[in-house]
């Protein structure tokens, strides 16, 4: 049901489901998320989960008059159905009207999924999707259907004088049990204060464990992986290093060969060509010596056949002997040569 459609029946009577052991008639007092609250004559003030809420039936020509005014009503306003029942954890509760589901006890615990309801010697886990509602009895024990029941019996025991003491009897014992009911509501009430102290402990203690576990993990992680981070640059480093000298080295082994091989080549060539010069020199050398040596020989001839000439002719020239040693010693002089 739409909350807007709720809110507009608020203070109104009206009456839950078309009936069946949960349906009431009562003053609609508020609407929360899941839930809605309910003023009885019955039951006094009810929490009904919406989510069980099958029908709500306002009749706007009869009304009825629950004699309470609605500011003098004292009822919980929550957020949600699981706020209203921590607000009644450790009181007195009825869940749900009537049927087999129906139960009195102390509610001791609320969780997300049930809640613990302690009645006389059980403990009974009630499933919060299945609770139809729920209501709070008052300090004695005792809801007003109860009280307006033992006042029948009450009124029928008043003819027979054996029966009024016996319902006496009976109160009196009903009395002692409620009030044995209330001690060990109490009990288990200190018992339940003492357990979630020591599972609130327990749970700090695990939680500090975790963290500091969590913690410690992680400066661990940390430091391993600041570790291999150093030692993988170093690595690298290293390796950029080698890599680095070894193209150096490389490079100058290379402009080394590349240098000696120029110089070498360049000493061969100079070398080559001294050499080929000084043979050029030395073949022209000796060619201009030998064209010299043959061009003398050639005019020693061509003057020894004139003086020839003019010999056999009679005729001696004054500086012939001057000539012929001349030419003597210097045939002597090539020979030695």
């Amino acid at each position: 049901m739409e909350k807007e459609m709720l809110l507009s029946l608020v203070n109104r009577i009206i009456k839950v489901d078309r009936g069946g052991p949960e349906s009431r008639v009562g003053r609609l007092l508020a609407v929360g998320k899941d839930y809605l609250t309910l003023h009885t004559k019955e039951d006094g003030i009810i929490y009904y989960n919406r989510h069980h809420v099958k029908s709500l039936t306002h009749n706007a020509k009869k009304s009825v008059d629950l004699e309470v005014e609605t500011e003098e009503l004292d009822f919980i306003q929550a957020r949600d159905f699981q706020d209203i029942l921590e607000c009644l954890r450790y009181k007195w509760v009825k869940v749900n009207r009537g049927g087999p589901e129906s139960l009195e006890g102390v509610l001791e615990g609320v969780n997300n999924e049930f809640v613990t309801i302690i009645s006389n010697e059980e403990v009974i886990r009630v499933s919060l999707f299945h609770m139809r509602n729920i209501s709070q009895i008052s300090t004695c024990g005792k809801s007003k259907e109860d009280k307006k029941e033992k006042s029948k019996e009450k009124d029928k025991d008043e003819h027979c004088k054996d029966k009024k003491n016996s319902s006496d009897k009976g109160n009196k014992e009903s009395k002692e049990k409620k009030e044995n009911n209330e001690d060990k509501a109490n009990t288990v009430n200190e018992q339940s204060h003492n357990d979630k102290a020591k599972k609130e402990d327990k749970s700090n203690k695990e939680d500090k464990e975790k963290h500091e576990d969590k913690a410690n993990k992680e400066d661990k992680e940390k430091h391993e992986g600041k570790a291999n981070k150093e030692d993988k640059e170093k690595r690298e480093g290293k390796a950029n290093k080698e890599d680095k000298e070894k193209h150096e080295g490389k490079a100058s082994k290379e402009d080394k060969e590349k240098h000696e091989g120029k110089a070498n080549k360049e000493d061969k060539e100079k070398n080559e060509g001294k050499a080929n010069k000084e043979d050029k020199e030395k073949h022209e050398g000796k060619a201009n010596k030998e064209d010299k040596e043959k061009r003398e020989e050639k005019a020693n001839k061509e003057e020894k056949a004139k003086h020839e000439d003019k010999h056999q002719k009679g005729e001696k020239p004054k500086h012939e002997v001057e000539i012929n040693e001349a030419n003597i010693n210097h045939e002597v002089k090539n020979e030695n040569e």
